[in-house]
């Protein structure tokens, strides 16, 4: 399971850090893709084939928007002999992704977000009704 917050500089060249902890869980290879969230995930193969297939099966009108949003920027990345990756300029742009990146583990895949976008997506956050969410689902 991939859990963790992490913080990394994203360099000139658009490399970023993948921790060694979450490596560690899913070897070197990914795709990337955007999210709904103005946020990137990062799959790996297997993750993104399941994820993919699924998406697919989807057929009215409105999936096929998402599955454009999705699949249309979507790249195989791998890491270098430094535990980096480059993130294509166009989804670094989309993401925001400048300076500081938080990557986050989310269960079953990666979520890299500019330090800004996470910030203001923790602030948000409406606590309370997380908290109604979760008596809801019997927590």
């Amino acid at each position: 399971m991939l859990i963790g917050e992490y913080r990394y500089s994203v360099d000139p060249k658009g490399r970023i850090f993948v921790p060694a902890k979450l490596r560690e869980e899913t070897g070197d290879a990914f795709i990337v893709s955007k999210a709904m969230d103005d946020c990137l995930n990062l799959y790996t193969p297997e993750q993104w084939k399941a994820f993919s297939e699924k998406l697919t099966s989807l057929s009215d009108i409105k999936a096929r928007s998402v599955k454009r949003f999705i699949f249309s920027t979507a790249q195989e990345v791998n890491v270098d002999s430094q535990g980096r990756i480059c993130i294509p300029q166009n989804l670094r742009e989309y993401a925001g992704l400048t300076k500081e990146a938080v990557i986050i583990g989310v269960e079953t895949r990666i979520e890299i977000w500019s330090a800004e976008a996470y910030a203001a997506m923790e602030g948000e956050a409406d606590r309370e009704e997380m908290l109604a969410f979760l008596a809801e689902s019997g927590f």
